[in-house]
């Protein structure tokens, strides 16, 4: 699965969530870091129209078991 960024609109496709997080960081400029200790191989699939980081983040953790601390530019991945 590849992510696509096209005018605006980020869709993923059974994306790694490591990959979304590269993804992630080239497109909104900020730091993501997963949580030591974890397994993080969720893949990831959706469609996001111009939106923030934040609704992005939320999304992924409305679909998944990954929650996200967001201090400045930096978010921290981890599993409840």
């Amino acid at each position: 699965g590849v992510a696509v960024w096209i005018k605006g609109s980020l869709r993923f496709n059974s994306t790694p969530i490591r990959d979304v997080a590269k993804e992630l960081e080239r497109v909104y400029n900020c730091q993501i870091t997963f949580a030591s200790g974890q397994e993080f191989d969720n893949l990831i699939t959706g469609e996001h129209d111009n939106k923030s980081l934040e609704s992005v983040l939320k999304s992924i953790e409305f679909i998944s078991d990954i929650n996200y601390k967001k201090e400045g530019r930096n978010i921290l991945l981890y599993k409840k």
